[in-house]
């Protein structure tokens, strides 16, 4: 069946909608536990951000060549379909629309809701105002995609730029604290961990949070059909996104 999308989005929104589905919950809730599984040492944490950048851009390097050789709506659907069958991209599909994805907005909206809660100091336990917040949040964010043509683009491109700047705070903040005078690599005698665990072992357990904090960014090939120039912009959004992302969070 021929599609006839009508081309509405550029490089800035693909680029926006990489950097806004990854930097997300991600960072802000497993910088905690990839410190942890790292026995607190800040070397091994660091050096598990930079081999998921790596690990990242590498698979990033790969969807872009698929994108562009198959620039078609669906994104990740609509290359298994080409490549490997309609059975083997039914399955798939099947399993993102009735488990994976239910459960992520799940999960993002209710996190929306904490967020939103703490700003108004509303009290955490308070169910019935994280869920009311939670079912508004994907009310209104499904009938923006559904009724309107960019302004979901303009919405993404906004909340990119709201999470990248109190991140870009964090890291100068840090830079220049003058609390750590030894450097941001010392530990001091409270946070040290004594272990027997192997460097390897403990950077594998660093992975798997930073993975999650990574994950995401093939998703913009869902809007593969609505990009102007698809062959062109989606393997620069998911390239220059990626490297983006790693370096931002390394730093």
């Amino acid at each position: 069946m021929k599609q006839n999308l009508e081309k509405r989005y550029g490089f800035s929104v693909a680029f926006s909608m990489v950097v806004g589905i990854v930097i997300g919950i991600g960072i802000f809730f497993k910088a905690n536990q990839i410190l942890t599984a790292s026995k607190m040492n800040p070397k091994i944490a660091i050096a598990a951000w930079i081999l998921g950048g790596i690990i990242s851009i590498l698979s990033g390097l790969t969807a872009a060549e698929v994108g562009a050789a198959i620039p078609e709506t669906g994104g990740m659907i609509a290359w298994i379909k080409r490549i490997y069958g309609k059975r083997i991209a039914f399955l798939v599909g099947w399993a993102q629309l009735i488990i994976y994805f239910p459960a992520l907005i799940g999960l993002i909206s209710y996190y929306f809701a904490v967020f939103t809660g703490s700003f108004l100091n509303v009290d955490p336990s308070n169910t019935k105002f994280l869920g009311i917040t939670a079912f508004l949040a994907i009310s209104f964010l499904y009938a923006i995609n559904i009724f309107t043509k960019s302004v979901g683009g303009k919405i993404q491109t906004f909340a990119t730029a709201a999470k990248i700047i109190p991140l870009l705070l964090i890291t100068v903040f840090g830079f220049l604290s003058t609390n750590n005078s030894e450097g941001i690599f010392y530990m001091t005698e409270t946070t040290k961990v004594v272990t027997s665990e192997s460097p390897l072992i403990l950077l594998g357990l660093s992975l798997v949070p930073v993975m999650f904090a990574f994950d995401g960014w093939i998703y913009v090939g869902t809007i593969a059909g609505d990009l102007k120039n698809v062959k062109k912009d989606l393997p620069k959004a998911i390239i220059l996104g990626l490297g983006f992302i790693a370096i931002f969070y390394v730093l």
